[in-house]
């Protein structure tokens, strides 16, 4: 349950963040509709299907679920990669020990694993990022590839 202001400067409660994105879109001239990426100057909201993420990719968002990145550096540097790289299919998947993985490394300034997995950027405490990770990263088959499941 969220809280939400009206334009009557009245608060409602929701259940969903639906309407909330409804408000933010309406005030920053409304997301993509069509499909592709688009990034707006007022709020700098990143949209791509059901994904949103702000200009840092510290907040991400998978249709209602909000994801705090900014203490979570691999996840945020993977999905940025792959947003960057628009691996949003099969086709355009990135391959993580080759591409992924040495992207994260040189931005975090992580020493290198000997084993590279992508559970290992979705790893935390309450169990939310390995929730986004099956939620949002898709194996391109068992060619090592990912891509993000936006649709």
């Amino acid at each position: 349950m969220f809280l939400m202001k009206n334009p009557d400067d009245r608060f409602e409660a929701v259940c969903s963040m639906t309407p909330i994105f409804s408000r933010f879109e309406e005030s920053v001239g409304g997301l993509n509709k069509s499909g592709t990426a688009e990034r707006f100057s007022t709020g700098q909201i990143l949209a791509h299907g059901r994904l949103r993420c702000s200009a840092g990719f510290e907040d991400v968002w998978l249709g209602d679920a909000h994801y705090d990145l900014r203490t979570r550096t691999q996840a945020r540097l993977c999905i940025e990669y792959l947003v960057k790289n628009a691996a949003f299919d099969v086709q355009s998947a990135r391959h993580l020990i080759d591409e992924i993985d040495p992207y994260v490394r040189e931005r975090g300034n992580f020493p290198r694993s000997a084993q590279i997995k992508i559970d290992h950027y979705f790893q935390d405490r309450n169990g939310k990022l390995p929730q986004l990770r099956k939620a949002l990263i898709a194996s391109a088959g068992r060619n090592g590839k990912y891509f993000l499941r936006v649709k």
